[in-house]
């Protein structure tokens, strides 16, 4: 199963952003259809009408020729977020490691941010 981890809290149709339900909220975490209103959803589903929505990365408007409601328009865009995010795990782990080598946090001292 997989699990996405961004979470909208209205609509991502650009033109909609009517605020999404309870259920809608649950269920963005599984697929990413569910980042879309019902109406939305149902006129995806009918080929009517115009569904866009923003790459998350470079804010390119994407349509329905894509994944529905995938959130990035190119591997590129993803990559570099997926790289970001790796860099900043690594920063965490490489601060964690050296407050446990300077015996905690009491005794830490190093100019190493996040």
């Amino acid at each position: 199963m997989v699990i996405l981890k961004h979470e909208d809290i209205n609509c991502a149709n650009i033109h909609c952003n009517k605020p999404l339900t309870d259920y809608e909220l649950t269920r963005q975490k599984k697929k990413w259809r569910y980042r879309f209103c019902n109406f939305c959803r149902r006129m995806i589903t009918a080929n009517r009408g115009t569904i866009e929505w923003k790459c998350l990365e470079c804010g390119i408007i994407i349509s329905t020729a894509t994944v529905i409601g995938s959130y990035y328009c190119t591997e590129a865009c993803r990559e570099k977020t997926r790289s970001d995010w790796a860099k900043r795990r690594h920063k965490t782990r490489k601060l964690a490691a050296e407050i446990v080598k300077q015996g905690g946090i009491d005794k830490y001292k190093c100019k190493i941010t996040i």
